[in-house]
């Protein structure tokens, strides 16, 4: 079933076509398209003020193209369940307001690849307390195969939860940053450590870290490092964990 999504008339006859073709495909088969880089990570411990008191926490989508051809790849929000006061919005291929629900254009997924860090959703918590749930759904335009995720948002918890048996990433500190910065690692029980990699905004590693899951925040040096927005990812033996925006000054 498809959601309102922003075709124009030739996508919806290929889609058409295509679902005719699909009839005949064994289920399986039709369905390895797209996937999320992150089997389990969909729950998140929220401070009241966002991050670093921006009001706002990312989470980025991470979608993966399993096929050999580039794939076009639409974004809908299908529902939301905010706190009284919580904010959301996403971003694909333009970030929208609150109000909007359909991403207006598809993103090109590489062939084989992930997107980039320009996809992602935020909740505005506005230093309200509370739990907030935003379900997406994400459609391969040629197909019309979709997957979809529920992100959780649990604002002002404390305590150890089963989400901290996720691997996860605190912000970093001082952000903005120069020469260095600080960061606290959560990882799975029995899992020693991980990699944090600093990628620039095309998602190349420019540094590596190896960490693990010390109660105290783990020093970086960012010494040669040039001014810019730059991306910390936490990768663990099931990929990418977490991710957090770091400004260098």
């Amino acid at each position: 079933m498809l959601y309102n999504l922003p075709f124009t008339m030739k996508q919806y006859v290929t889609l058409g076509m295509m679902a005719a073709l699909l009839m005949g495909l064994p289920q399986a088969r039709a369905q390895q398209v797209l996937k999320f880089a992150q089997d389990s990570v969909a729950a998140f411990i929220v401070p009241p003020d966002g991050t670093d008191g921006t009001n706002e926490f990312t989470v980025y989508f991470g979608i993966v193209n399993l096929t050999s051809e580039n794939r076009q790849v639409v974004a809908n929000r299908l529902s939301t369940e905010l706190t009284a006061g919580h904010g959301n919005f996403f971003c694909w291929d333009l970030c929208y307001d609150s109000t909007a629900d359909a991403s207006l254009n598809p993103v090109t997924i590489n062939a084989n690849d992930t997107t980039t860090f320009g996809q992602y959703t935020v909740l505005k918590p506005n230093n309200l307390s509370g739990q907030s749930e935003v379900t997406m759904i994400f459609t391969d335009v040629l197909t019309g195969v979709s997957i979809q995720r529920t992100y959780v948002f649990k604002v002002g918890t404390t305590g150890r939860t089963p989400l901290e048996q996720q691997p996860w990433l605190s912000a970093p500190q001082p952000n903005p940053a120069s020469g260095h910065t600080a960061v606290q690692v959560g990882l799975p029980p029995g899992q020693a450590a991980g990699e944090l990699l600093l990628r620039d905004l095309q998602g190349r590693v420019l540094r590596s870290w190896r960490v693990g899951p010390q109660p105290d925040r783990q020093p970086l040096d960012l010494n040669g490092v040039s001014a810019g927005w730059y991306v910390l990812a936490l990768q663990t033996g099931q990929g990418t964990a977490a991710v957090q925006r770091l400004l260098v000054r």
